[in-house]
């Protein structure tokens, strides 16, 4: 017999005792002596690893979310943006979507997408009359897990600059990997 359940410690100290009481019964027949009655749930592991190779690429990943945001911000943002799309002629037919941080399935989605439209974010970079520019150079409340602000805007920091070409390859790779 096995038991699955995520890394918390809480539940390697209840199989930890559920393993010493199953040791004690009479004609106990755990095998090994319950020794791998603990599985770890994969999913949680695979969530554990992701989650830190994407703290290893988190300006890239801020770049690129805060060019999302900016586009779907408002609706004239995001028509300004079908326009550069068809200017570009790009012809992917989805549109960009913001993630929700804490889940990095949907930040793989957002990547996903966003990588697709990679030519519109530049060319609106390059321009210098698009407000795009304007928006990262506002300054942007910094909040906590929570999305409790914890630094107001008149003392909050820039955000995070246009996504360079490094950025967008390293996230190439992340999307293929994931």
């Amino acid at each position: 017999m096995t038991i699955t359940v995520d890394n918390a410690s809480v539940n390697k100290v209840a199989l930890d005792q559920l393993m010493m009481k199953m040791n004690k019964w009479e004609n106990s027949q755990a095998i090994l002596g319950g020794k791998y009655l603990h599985v770890r749930y994969i999913a949680h592991i695979a969530n554990i690893i992701v989650s830190h190779g994407m703290k290893m690429l988190n300006n890239g990943l801020l770049a690129i979310r805060n060019c999302v945001r900016f586009v779907r911000s408002s609706p004239q943002r995001l028509e300004l943006f079908r326009q550069v799309v068809n200017g570009v002629k790009l012809t992917c037919k989805a549109m960009v979507c913001l993630d929700c941080p804490t889940r990095w399935n949907s930040s793989f989605v957002m990547l996903d997408v966003a990588l697709k439209f990679k030519k519109a974010f530049a060319t609106m970079a390059e321009d210098e009359e698009n407000p795009l520019l304007a928006y990262f150079k506002e300054v942007e409340d910094e909040k906590d897990e929570d999305s409790v602000i914890i630094v107001c805007q008149t003392k909050g920091r820039k955000r995070a600059g246009l996504p360079t070409e490094k950025d967008w390859s390293k996230m190439e790779v992340f999307v293929k990997l994931l």
